[in-house]
This record gives structure tokens, sequence and C-alpha cells, in this order.
């Protein structure tokens, strides 16, 4: 299985197909009835990718560049073996969601799978995540990519002396290096001194991210959501796909000029192959 991206190419043809398969196990009776039984939740995919032309510069001597889809696409299909090596595919119709439902909070779940709807209410989990812009419970946002790095803030310090809460002033919070932890740092006023004093807090971040991504889509809260909150996001995903045969036709059309009509490419959002 492997994390490569397939590539985009510029030669895609309006002839591109996607079919949505299901194995359906049907057996008939001698009295003309039916029993079926579905050996899939959700559905297969399949993409048949015209590519109408794939220019090869004599020049270039890796898949690279602006003029190399011809060798691009070799060395990708001969990287993966043929139908061997999974890989992932960026539909170019179907690749985000923006504020899509994934789950209801019940106060005791911690972990939901994301997921994909296109229409109505048939859901398809998401494995492979691009990337995540937000996740929102009843509409508060408890995930972001890049929370702030540094924030005024204002609060108070306990002053032993006095028996009493000080006002804080010039307070910062920053996140550290590995996003984990909230570094408070500033000055609080004492009136006994006469003089600022240094505070400095280390703690656990929780405020700016509630909840953490698994590698297969699957998002933990570090609370339970309450009961019959809404848990929506905002982001990318991708399809695990491999190729559908292990042969690929590449047809010259002219001199540096190639086309492969028949790239046929097979899988779900979630890891099915």
């Amino acid at each position: 299985m492997s994390n490569e991206v397939f590539p985009q190419f510029p030669g895609l043809g309006w002839g591109a197909k996607k079919t949505p398969v299901f194995t359906t196990n049907i057996q008939k009776s001698s009295i003309k009835t039916e029993t079926r039984i579905s050996y899939h939740d959700t559905p297969m995919y399949r993409w048949k990718l015209p590519l109408e032309f794939l220019r090869d510069d004599p020049n270039s001597q890796s898949p690279v560049g602006d003029e190399a889809e011809y060798k691009t696409l070799m060395n990708f299909f001969l990287a993966r073996k043929g139908a061997f090596e999974s890989f992932l595919y960026k539909d170019p119709t179907d690749n985000a969601v923006i504020d899509q439902q994934f789950g209801i909070g019940d106060g005791m779940t911690k972990s939901f799978q994301l997921s994909r709807v296109i229409m109505g209410d048939f859901s398809e989990p998401v494995h492979n995540v691009e990337a995540i812009q937000s996740i929102t419970v009843n509409g508060f946002e408890v995930y972001a990519p890049d929370p702030p790095r540094e924030v005024l803030a204002y609060g108070y310090s306990w002053n032993e002396v006095d028996d009493s809460y000080e006002s804080i002033q010039n307070i910062y919070t920053s996140a550290d290096e590995s996003g984990d932890y909230l570094l408070t740092y500033g000055t609080s006023w004492n009136e006994i001194t006469d003089a600022y004093e240094h505070m400095q807090v280390l703690e656990q971040k929780t405020a700016s991210q509630g909840c953490s991504i698994g590698a297969t889509g699957i998002v933990t809260f570090l609370s339970a959501p309450p009961s019959n909150a809404v848990l929506r996001w905002t982001g990318g995903f991708y399809y695990r796909v491999r190729f559908d045969g292990d042969e690929l036709d590449f047809e010259a059309m002219m001199d540096r000029f190639w086309e492969s009509q028949d790239v046929e490419i097979y899988g779900a959002l979630q890891n099915k192959v």
C-alpha cells in the first residue's frame, strides 16, 4: 500500500467515466422468487480516464516538468507494478466537503469516523484525509490546522502576601514547538513592593485543539461531545485505488506526443484495496 498520489494530467478528456460498483449475490428459486445478499455496505468505484495527450520531452531524464506527462504516467504505473500496489487518487469532481455532518454526540462516545454524503442520507466513511480546515461541535470550532501562535490575554494572579488576587498586565499565550502546550508569560503589579513581578505558567493546551485525527479518519475528542451535539468537518480527501489491470497501453499520436485512452483505476473512499 502506497500513499503516492496519482498525478493530475492536463490531457484528461471529457469522456472520463466514474462507475459505482456493488456486489450482490442473487439466488433464484424454482418458483421464480429471489434471495439477495449484498456483500458491500458502501460501493467500490471504477474510473476510466482517457488521457488524450501525453507530451514526451526527449531532454527530460526524470518524470517531472510541464512536458513530461508520458514519462510521469509510465513511471507511476511501473512503480506500482501494475495492479499490485494501491495508491491515492484525488477525484477532480469529488474531493472535499464543507460543514459535512459526521456524527451526533451522546455524552459518552469520544471517537467518530469522518464521512462524506453526496446527497440525502447515504453516508460513506472517509479513511484517507488530505487536509482538514475545521471540525466543529454545535458550530463551535474545536480543531483548526494552524491555531494562532500568540494571543494577547488578561487575568489575575494570587498574591500570598495580602491574600488576594491581583490584576495581571501584558500577558501573552503562545504554543510551543510541539503544539501540545501553552506557555503563558507576562508581568503582574505587586502593590507591596510597588513593582512588576514576572510570572510564567506552562500548561497543556486544550482550547485550540479539542480533538485529534487518526490515520484512517477517526476523530477522537478530548472529552465526549454532549448528547445531540452535531459534529461537522470541512476538508479534503482521497480515494484509495489501484490500477484495474497489469497492462497499460500507450499509443503514439505524433512525434513526442502519446495518448492512453484506457487508464482504468478501481477503489473506494475506504482502504478496501
